[in-house]
């Protein structure tokens, strides 16, 4: 009896520290993944001298890194999917989470060689696609927590997001303001992006922590479901082998069901440090294309390719400066035609 029990305590033992070593490797693995992109996020806010020197190198291996894995992930996400998806029913946010992983990661692996515009449009989208997966839940929360007659916490949240946004609005335009020298209200389609840029690094740090909770919370629940089914196996070794392979197919669509979801928040985090780390560029690339008006009154904006006007007596205009590759937004008094 002792031997058995020594055997048993053996396979379990083993068991669990594959369970661990796997899981190790694993994580070890994500946060080297992430090592490069997120010393260049620290550079683009703090500017450290060490990373500044290495800067070049940094840039190469996120290129490559995310090139080679990004592409190879993409093609194995589309075929687990298709597996997983037959004789399977998901929710709309689940199926834009599906797809927005899979929208980033190809358009990760594009700009990684060719950084076309199209390939930014489609990462950008497949960001919103994966906040749109991981915001349902927390929608239908609220109001479940309203159905529910808990209006005290539901009020509560409502009125911090009110406030959070009130806040957010006013550090947007205080950047704007620094960044382009005027008055945040000629960047109407700015102005969004800029609260956007802003909750970057709160975003990623969010991120982060749902990938470490979720991980955790559907490890746990994995055994769980593995306990299941080998009990199911222990009876359909009885008789009925069926119970066995419907009850296996329903475990994988659940796991697949799970690394969704924290693959949605791995998509916002690596988004959040690209483009929080860009952060000024992408404002003035946003305010280039939509806030500046390409044909003015005012012959400073034909020269300079673009402007806005400040005033609806035309009086000054706003235009853009490039100059040995730095750019500098000035006001000018403006020059009817």
């Amino acid at each position: 009896m002792s031997v058995l029990k020594l055997i048993a305590f053996w396979n379990g033992y083993r068991y669990f520290y594959g369970v661990f070593v796997r899981n190790f490797f694993i994580i070890l693995l994500s946060l080297g993944y992430l090592f490069s992109p997120t010393l260049l996020f620290i550079n683009g806010y703090f500017e450290i001298d060490l990373i500044r020197n290495h800067l070049e190198s940094l840039l190469n291996i996120e290129k490559w890194q995310f090139g080679a894995t990004a592409l190879l992930f993409a093609v194995w996400w589309l075929i687990a999917f298709g597996l997983y998806s037959k004789g399977k029913s998901y929710y709309l946010n689940d199926l834009a989470g599906i797809l927005g992983v899979a929208f980033a990661m190809l358009s990760l692996s594009g700009m990684a060689f060719w950084p076309h515009k199209v390939l930014v449009l489609f990462f950008m989208v497949s960001g919103f696609l994966c906040i749109y997966c991981v915001s349902v839940p927390i929608y239908k929360w609220f109001f479940r927590t309203l159905k529910q007659k808990e209006f005290e916490l539901a009020l509560l949240s409502a009125f911090i997001v009110a406030l959070a946004l009130y806040i957010l609005d006013g550090y947007a335009s205080i950047w704007l303001n620094q960044i382009f020298g005027v008055s945040a209200q000629y960047f109407s389609f700015t102005k969004p992006i800029a609260m956007l840029l802003i909750l970057t690094p709160w975003l990623a740090l969010i991120s982060f922590v749902l990938i470490i909770v979720l991980t955790i919370y559907y490890s746990i629940g994995n055994k769980s479901q593995s306990s299941k089914i080998a009990i199911y196996k222990s009876k359909a070794q009885k008789g009925n082998s069926r119970i066995f392979r419907v009850c296996l197919r329903k475990d994988n669509g659940h796991n697949f069901y799970s690394v969704n979801k924290i693959m949605a928040c791995y998509v916002i985090l690596i988004l959040s440090m690209a483009f929080g780390s860009r952060a000024t560029e992408t404002a003035v690339l946003v305010a280039s294309k939509f806030d500046f008006d390409a044909k003015t009154p005012c012959k400073e904006s034909q020269a300079a390719q673009g402007g806005i006007v400040l005033d609806p007596a035309l009086n000054h205009v706003l235009v853009k400066v490039v100059a040995s590759g730095k750019t500098d937004f000035i006001v000018k008094a403006c020059t009817l035609n």
